[in-house]
């Protein structure tokens, strides 16, 4: 039987998306798929490990270099470089993660007629944006869903959709991310956790990781801390990341008092990078 051939794409140098991509291609029925990957060869140290991983899951591996900002000189030649890819690769099925990856690769399929293309936004581009320019990235999205045959996001993603009217319903999949726990967890780990927090035994400790950018919405994941610890008191509450709204969501975690049960630890150090390598994928 004839393998379906799928060709991944992702312009993201490191964090959830690529760890997303990782367990994907790990784990699919490689009787079933013959999987080529295209990733960026600019990469954060990092993304080592998780690119080791798609190496090792059997795949035909593709660096190629993608801006992730507009660069309209630089995404003309990038996109016909994977026109000339896709041509040579005769994929039956296309599928981008990422805003970047999302817009040059469904351009360059529809150029080679793929028919069946694919995307997974890993947090739409405009959910961190507001005026014109959200209403530009919107636009763009709605254009672009015109050649895409499904978009694959998580329940928030899908609620963003309809809201702004991007696809159809029919063309949109809900499927949630999912990670390997036993991959992360380790007793000795969550001691070491609770020692540089000077956190008792007896206190549930409730983990998030994450950029901290508006599209995270760490004030709604703040606001819900206050409403837990009302009925459970003992319970730590620890955002591990790092971005432009650290001084924010200090000023509103000291505003409800919440200084003792909410801790922002910053980027992850030595261990904790092993528990929280995952991270948040929108």
């Amino acid at each position: 039987m004839k393998r379906i051939k799928i060709l991944y794409g992702l312009e993201a140098v490191g964090g959830g998306a690529l760890k997303h991509l990782a367990y994907l291609v790990d784990h699919i029925d490689k009787e079933l798929f013959d999987i080529t990957v295209i990733l960026s060869s600019n990469r954060d140290e990092d993304a080592c490990a998780d690119i080791e991983k798609i190496r090792n899951a059997g795949v035909n591996l593709i660096y190629h270099s993608i801006r992730k900002e507009i660069h309209i000189v630089s995404d003309f030649y990038n996109t016909a470089k994977l026109i000339a890819i896709f041509k040579e690769g005769k994929f039956d099925i296309i599928h981008p993660h990422s805003s970047k990856a999302g817009g040059l690769f469904r351009i360059a399929a529809f150029m080679v007629g793929c028919k069946h293309v694919l995307y997974t936004p890993h947090c739409f581009y405009f959910q961190g944006l507001s005026g014109v320019k959200r209403n530009v990235y919107i636009g763009l999205e709605k254009i672009l869903a015109k050649i895409t045959s499904y978009i694959v996001v998580s329940e928030g993603e899908r609620k963003e959709i309809i809201k702004n009217k991007i696809i159809s319903e029919r063309q949109i999949l809900n499927i949630n991310n999912a990670i390997d726990f036993n991959e992360y967890i380790h007793t000795s780990e969550i001691k070491d956790i609770r020692s540089t927090y000077d956190i008792p035994e007896g206190k549930f400790i409730v983990g998030s990781v994450g950029r901290l950018a508006p599209q995270k919405d760490w004030e709604t994941f703040i606001f819900a801390a206050s409403e837990v610890l009302k009925s459970h008191p003992e319970t730590i509450f620890l955002i591990t990341g790092d971005g432009e709204l650290r001084n924010e969501l200090l000023k509103l975690i000291f505003a409800l008092g919440l200084e003792k049960n909410v801790i922002l630890t910053g980027l992850c150090p030595g261990y904790l990078q092993n528990i929280w390598h995952y991270r948040c994928i929108c």
